[in-house]
């Protein structure tokens, strides 16, 4: 298969991705990110910019050993300094659809719909680590997978490796044990620059 080919066989199965909450029944939604990966992984190649099969574990968080509900809504963007040449890749999980890249690149926050759960991972320039609400807790074992995105549209995978726990100080997770490990994967939207 020519990499072109394959190039085109992962834009379908992300444009297949995107139409699928729209039309499916909810059983269905719920096995969407299996079904991007299977299609995407049977394109061939690296396009996809996921992580070798094996490499990074499916994305599971808990609160003091309860799992929050799957994130498989995620958006990916980069954020540099003006003038500056390093990079932090951020990529953001939430549990339902809403979000949209004009929000991730905008330099004011983004307003949270109530409800919705949502978490971050970020790895590069500034460090590395993963916030979720109110707090951000750098340190663990993180690294982007695969290739560096070059595209809107990319998979942007980031890996936590080993079990990374943390208590927040503060938010609505204050006080409590949270647990990360695994695959934050977002829809590449752009670049932040700051």
């Amino acid at each position: 298969m020519s990499p072109s080919s394959r190039k085109h066989g992962a834009a379908r199965a992300l444009q297949a991705a995107a139409i699928l909450p729209r039309i499916a029944a909810p059983a269905l939604q719920a096995a969407a990110p299996a079904l991007l990966l299977a299609c995407a992984a049977c394109s061939g190649g690296r396009e996809d910019r996921t992580p070798p099969q094996g490499s990074c574990a499916p994305l599971e968080i808990l609160v003091d050993d309860q799992p929050l509900p799957a994130m498989t809504h995620g958006l990916a963007r980069t954020v540099r300094r003006a003038g500056s040449e390093r990079a932090t890749y951020e990529v953001h999980v939430f549990d339902r659809a809403g979000a949209t890249c004009a929000q991730l690149l905008a330099k004011e926050p983004r307003a949270v719909p109530t409800g919705e759960l949502g978490a971050r991972a970020f790895a590069g320039a500034t460090g590395r680590g993963v916030a979720i609400d109110a707090w951000t807790q750098t340190g663990g074992s993180l690294s982007l997978a695969g290739e560096t995105p070059k595209h809107p549209g990319d998979l942007v995978t980031i890996c936590v490796r080993d079990r990374f726990t943390f208590e927040p100080k503060l938010g609505a997770y204050r006080n409590k044990r949270i647990a990360v490990r695994g695959a934050f994967t977002g829809t590449y939207c752009g670049e932040l620059e700051l």
